[in-house]
């Protein structure tokens, strides 16, 4: 998608989050944005001028990107219906050929593992012992999910200083248990990676770290419209606008988005396929 992006003549300005959007006369004139990493005291914000800009930030807390309310009834209703689901992610690499196992799989746990409120007592795991890109020969990366609200527990360890033994312990829990039901897995684990609900609000910020959204009991799963009527050159994409939410979700909307920019401009859009 780089590759792409920049062969086409895009810029990317990494490590750079716009901070507002820039409407003028009811159109979008551009962004402002200062680099996150910058260790300037100096550093000014800087302003990109743009003919139309595509919001990818989590849809639930995007008020901060504008100097005035936005107001839609899809817009409304998503904030108010869409659920947003968290999940704890443990991703492992393990010094073994696990292509006797199944893709996915969900095991049952003699022991259940405990995490804040919830209780697990079944692994979910993804196993991709077949894909050459995760898995290099001989050896197998593996996640598993433990999903559940689990926010406030993270964001309070976070704050008493305890986040990263936490993290120890839940993993220790884990690579236990999984390793009761693949033997091969025992002593042979040389990656381990943690990924809570804090993680995805860090790098995607996504409300309360949210990977995913279900509906609401009764809603129809919908996609919703990328524009808002009377907010010219603006244009949105994300997990968020169309549940269940995840990548290919978000890889969807990006193009809705796209196509819509394509339309008001006249422009042909031309796919790959």
């Amino acid at each position: 998608m780089v590759n792409t992006f920049t062969a086409l003549g895009g810029v990317i300005h990494y490590n750079t989050r716009a901070d507002r959007v820039i409407v003028e006369n009811g159109r979008a004139a551009g962004v402002s944005a200062k680099p996150k990493n910058c260790l300037q005291t100096d550093s000014q914000e800087k302003r990109y001028n743009a003919g139309a800009v595509v919001i990818s930030s989590d849809t639930m807390m995007i008020e901060q990107y504008f100097d005035f309310p936005l107001r839609s009834p899809w817009f409304d209703e998503m904030r108010s219906k869409i659920i947003p689901t968290t999940v704890t992610l443990i991703c492992l690499g393990i010094n073994a050929d696990l292509q006797n196992y199944p893709k996915y799989g969900v095991f049952k746990l003699k022991q259940p593992i405990e995490l804040a409120d919830q209780c697990y007592e079944r692994l979910i795991v993804s196993i991709y012992s077949n894909d050459p890109v995760y898995s290099p020969k001989s050896k197998t990366a593996v996640t598993v999910q433990l999903p559940g609200d689990t926010y406030d527990f993270w964001k309070k360890i976070k704050s008493e200083g305890n986040y990263e033994t936490e993290k120890k312990k839940i993993a220790d829990k884990v690579i236990s248990a999984l390793t009761v039901q693949i033997p091969e897995a025992g002593g042979k684990i040389e990656v381990c990676d943690v990924a809570t609900p804090l993680t995805y609000e860090r790098y995607c910020a996504n409300w309360k770290g949210s990977w995913m959204s279900k509906t609401s009991p009764g809603m129809e799963r919908k996609e919703y419209p990328a524009v808002i009527k009377g907010l010219s050159g603006v244009y949105f994409a994300g997990q968020r606008m169309m549940p269940p939410g995840g990548l290919p979700m978000a890889l969807m909307s990006a193009r809705t988005a796209v196509q819509r920019l394509c339309r008001d401009t006249g422009t042909l859009f031309v796919s790959e396929e």
